[in-house]
C-alpha cells in the first residue's frame, strides 16, 4: 500500500484503511485510528461506516457538532444504517433538540422496531419531557423484546461506550433484570464505571461477575478482550476471567496467548474442571503432548465427577492412546449414570460390547434407549445394531442354532424405530446376505443359501476412501468375494480381493484432505488427527481384507496386526482377524 500511495495519496479501496483504522482504535490509539478512518472515507464504499466511526470519535472527546456533522455524512451515504441512526439520536438529544431527536428515533424505529438502541434513545427523551407515562410504557416494551438476553443489552452497550457515553452504557446494562447472573454483563458494567472514573463501583462488579456461574459464557468479540483483560488485573483471584478470555484466544486462534490465560487460571484455581479441560484439548491439539493432555483430563474429570461431556471426551483421549478395550469398558461402567446422559457416550459403551463379544448385553442396551440423531453421529447407532445381530448370528451357527441365526439376521435388516434411524437407500448388507446364505446351507436349504449369496455378490467392487459414514465400506466387498467362493465362481471372488490389495498398495502414501461441506465427519472433531496416518490405516485393513479372502492368512495377520497397533478399537478389524485364527462356519 505504501508504493501505492507514494505518488497518489487518495486510495483506490478504503477497506485496508478503515480495518486498519479499527485495529488502532482497539488498540487505543485513537489519534491514529482517526487519521485512517478518514482516509477511508475516500472511497464512497467505505464512507458510511468511516464516517460513523469519525463521528464517535468526535463524540468521544465532545466536540458534538463535529460529530453530528460526520454522522450527517455517514447517513447521506447508508439512511437506514441503524448503529448511524442510534448515534444522531444520541446526539440530537446531547444537544437538547429534544423534538427533532424523538421524531427520528420514531422514525427509525417505523423502519425497525426491533432496533433497541433508537427505542432507549427514546425512552431517555420521553423522560427528559417529563412523560412519565409514555416513557414507562416505552421501557416495558424495549424490555419485553430484550428479553433478558445479556448479549443484546452489551451490544447496545457497546454503542453507547464507543462514544464515550459510559454511564449511559451503564444505564442500559442495569436495565437487566438478569445482570446478577450472567458474568460478561457485570464485567462490562465494571470496565465501564472504571473508565468514568467510579473504581469502587467498577470494584463492586467486577467482584459480582467473578461470583457467577461459568456456564454457557462464550465471549467473542473484541470489546470482551480489553474487558476481560481489566477485571482480571482487578482481581487476582478472578480465574474465570483468564478462563473466558483463554476461551476467546483460542476461538481467534491465538493459542498462545490463551494457553497463557488457562495456565494463569489454573494456577489460581487447581480444580477448576473446565480450564484443565481447555488445558488438555491444547496439550493434544497444539502442543503435541499427549501425556500432558491425559494428565489434565483426567483432573479434570477428577475434579467435576459429574461431567458426561468430559467423561465422553477422556474416553475418546483413551481410544486415541491405544488403551484397552478392556479397560475403556470397565471404565464407561463405572460411571454408568453419566453414560445415560449422552447419545454419543452410550453408543461407545455399546461398541466396547461388541468388540468384546458381549452381544445379548450390547442388543439389550440398544433396545433400552431412545436414540436421537445427531451430527458426527449419523450411522453410529444402526451399525452397532447390526453388529450385534451378526455376532449373535454368527455366535447362534458355531452352536447348531440355525433358525436363531437367520431371525436375528433377518432383524438386523430392520431398523427398530428406536435408533433413532432409518436406513439409507442403497445400503450395502452383503455381509448379512453372505450369513444368511451360510445359515441356510446348514440347514441343507441349498437353493435358499444359494439365492442369498448371489444378492451378497453383488455391488461395488472397488475401493474408496471410507472417510463418510456413508461411504462404501470395504468388508462389504470382501463378502462379495466370501459369496463368489460359496458359488464357486472363484475367478471372480480373487478379483475382489485382488482389488482389495491393489487399492492398499496404491493409496498408502497418499496425503488426505477432508470435504469439510460434504456431509458431516464421522466423528466429533475433538482432537487432531493425522489424516495421512489413518490413511494407512485403511489401507492396511483393506489389503488384511483381501488377503484373508485369498487364503494368505500370515499376509492377513501381518496387515490386521498393523490397524490394531494403529487402533486397538477398529471393530472391522476385531471381527475379521478372527478368520484368520479360529474356525467359523462358512469360512
Amino acid at each position: 500500500m505504501e508504493s501505492l500511495l507514494r505518488h497518489n495519496p487518495n486510495p483506490y479501496d478504503g477497506e485496508p484503511l478503515y480495518n486498519l483504522g479499527l485495529s488502532l482504535l482497539y488498540q487505543g490509539k485513537e489519534e491514529e485510528a482517526y487519521e485512517k478512518f478518514f482516509k477511508s472515507c475516500w472511497n464512497a464504499a467505505w464512507q458510511d461506516n468511516g464516517y460513523l466511526q469519525l463521528a464517535r470519535l468526535q463524540t468521544t472527546q465532545n466536540n458534538i457538532q463535529k460529530g453530528f456533522l460526520f454522522i450527517e455524512k455517514s447517513l447521506a451515504r447508508n439512511y437506514h444504517g441503524f448503529k448511524a441512526r442510534h448515534l444522531k439520536a444520541i446526539l440530537l438529544r446531547s444537544m437538547n433538540r429534544l423534538e427533532e431527536a424523538k421524531v427520528f428515533a420514531e422514525e427509525t424505529l417505523k423502519i425497525d422496531g426491533f432496533d433497541f438502541g433508537s427505542s432507549y434513545e427514546l425512552f431517555l427523551i420521553l423522560s427528559i419531557q417529563q412523560k412519565k407515562e409514555e416513557a414507562d410504557w416505552q421501557l416495558l416494551q424495549l424490555k419485553k423484546r430484550l428479553r433478558n438476553d445479556a448479549h443484546t443489552f452489551i451490544e447496545i452497550a457497546i454503542d453507547y461506550a464507543w462514544c464515550g457515553r459510559y454511564e449511559e452504557a451503564i444505564a442500559f446494562l442495569l436495565l437487566n433484570e438478569s445482570t446478577t447472573q450472567h458474568p460478561l454483563n457485570a464485567y462490562y458494567i465494571a470496565y465501564y464505571y472504571f473508565l468514568s472514573g467510579n473504581h469502587s463501583e467498577s470494584k463492586r462488579w467486577a467482584d459480582n461477575g467473578f461470583a457467577q456461574s461459568p456456564d454457557r459464557v462464550f465471549p467473542n468479540r473484541l470489546e470482551d478482550i480489553a474487558v476481560l483483560q481489566y477485571v482480571s488485573q482487578l482481581n487476582a483471584t478472578d480465574y474465570k476471567a483468564l478462563y473466558y478470555l483463554g476461551n476467546l484466544w483460542y476461538d481467534k486462534r491465538q493459542y498462545k496467548e490463551a494457553i497463557d490465560c488457562w495456565e494463569r487460571s489454573c494456577n489460581i484455581n487447581k480444580d477448576f474442571a473446565s480450564v484443565l479441560r481447555n488445558l488438555g484439548l491444547a496439550s493434544f491439539n497444539q502442543l503435541n503432548q499427549k501425556e500432558k493432555a491425559l494428565q489434565y483430563f483426567e483432573r479434570a474429570f477428577l475434579a467435576d465427577t459429574s461431567d458426561a461431556r468430559v467423561l465422553f471426551e477422556l474416553d475418546q483421549l483413551y481410544k486415541r492412546l491405544n488403551y484397552s478395550i478392556e479397560k475403556r469398558l470397565a471404565f464407561l461402567k463405572q460411571y454408568f449414570h453419566l453414560v445415560l446422559q449422552r447419545d454419543d457416550l452410550y453408543i461407545e459403551l455399546v461398541t466396547l460390547y461388541n468388540l468384546c463379544g458381549h452381544f445379548e448385553e450390547s442388543m439389550q442396551l440398544l433396545s433400552a434407549r431412545k436414540f436421537h440423531p445427531w451430527e458426527g453421529g449419523e450411522g453410529k447407532v444402526t451399525r452397532q445394531y447390526v453388529q450385534s445381530k451378526l455376532g449373535l448370528a454368527q455366535i447362534a451357527i458355531a452352536n447348531h442354532q440355525f433358525s436363531y441365526a437367520i431371525n436375528c439376521l433377518e432383524e438386523a435388516q430392520v431398523y427398530p424405530s428406536n435408533l433413532g434411524e432409518g436406513k439409507l437407500p442403497g445400503i450395502q448388507e452383503n455381509d448379512i446376505l453372505y450369513w444368511l446364505g451360510i445359515a441356510y446351507e446348514y440347514m441343507n436349504d441349498k437353493v435358499a443359501a444359494e439365492k442369498y449369496w448371489i444378492e451378497a455378490s453383488v455391488g461395488i467392487v472397488e475401493p474408496v476412501a471410507a472417510i463418510y459414514y456413508n461411504d462404501p465400506q470395504p468388508d462389504k466387498i470382501f463378502y462379495q468375494g466370501m459369496a463368489l467362493l460359496k458359488l464357486k465362481q472363484t475367478e471372480a471372488a480373487h478379483t475382489r480381493f485382488d482389488n482389495l490389495i491393489r487399492y492398499g498398495v496404491q493409496q498408502m502414501d497418499d496425503e488426505v484432505k477432508i470435504d469439510f461441506f460434504a456431509v458431516s465427519l464421522p466423528d466429533l472433531m475433538i482432537f487432531n488427527d493425522d489424516l495421512n496416518m489413518r490413511n494407512r490405516l485403511h489401507c492396511h485393513y483393506v489389503m488384511a481384507l483381501g488377503y484373508t479372502g485369498l487364503g494368505e492368512t500370515q499376509k492377513a495377520i501381518t496387515h490386521f496386526n498393523a490397524v490394531i497397533k494403529i487402533d486397538i478399537s477398529h471393530q472391522g478389524a476385531y471381527v475379521h482377524s478372527e478368520m484368520n485364527g479360529k474356525h467359523i462356519p462358512g469360512i
